[in-house]
């Protein structure tokens, strides 16, 4: 009985510090689909919607996105927006005052992105997950390091007009205090079994 009195107190420590270190949010439920990975590309027209959705998608459920103004428009496979004017039209990529915003039904985690920009200009956008403040990355083909988590993610203007070529996404990652905790109840469930065969 005190071994188990043990565990438990060890697995209530690993479950505070989890707490803590995720913001006290319990973690989700991981039921993702085998391959977890979802690519978002934009081979079609989008007949310049507001709007486009990606139905039940491995990484997270629907996904949808969005022209936060104006309407997204594909020209040769890349996603940019075109907002009023003769310049919109003739510049549909992603420019100052544009966002479009990706949002998945569950939580995932942002992978890699592949951008494309004329070779002048800051070679930057900005990316706000989850309504946080945006920060700043490169527009080149990137992995991200460390992964991006959340259900929203705003791709706006930092100096240099794009479009997105493709994104990728995969399932929640725990955190390793999340695989700790895990690690902890299964062993105070091994003790207490152990102790009741015994007993």
């Amino acid at each position: 009985m005190r071994i188990a009195s043990i565990m438990l107190a060890v697995s209530a420590l690993f479950a505070s510090v989890s707490a803590h270190a995720t913001g006290g949010h319990k973690p989700p439920v991981h039921d993702c689909k085998p391959d977890c990975l979802t690519t978002l590309t934009f081979s079609n027209l989008l007949d310049k919607k507001t709007t486009y959705v990606y139905k039940d998608t491995d990484a997270g459920g629907d996904a949808t996105v969005t022209a936060d103004s104006g309407k997204l428009v594909v020209v040769a496979g890349e996603l940019g927006v075109v907002t009023g004017g003769p310049l919109g039209v003739l510049d549909p990529r992603l420019g100052k005052g544009e966002s479009i915003t990706v949002s998945f039904e569950k939580t995932v985690s942002l992978l890699y992105w592949d951008m494309d920009d004329l070779p002048f200009g800051s070679n930057q956008f900005s990316l706000s997950v989850d309504g946080a403040t945006s920060k700043l990355y490169s527009l080149d083909s990137h992995t991200t390091t460390p992964l991006l988590t959340g259900k929203s993610f705003k791709f706006g203007y930092a100096g240099d007009a794009y479009f997105i070529d493709s994104l990728k996404f995969v399932c929640e990652v725990p955190e390793p205090e999340t695989y700790a905790l895990m690690i902890a109840g299964l062993l105070t469930a091994g003790v207490m079994r152990r102790r009741q065969q015994r007993g």
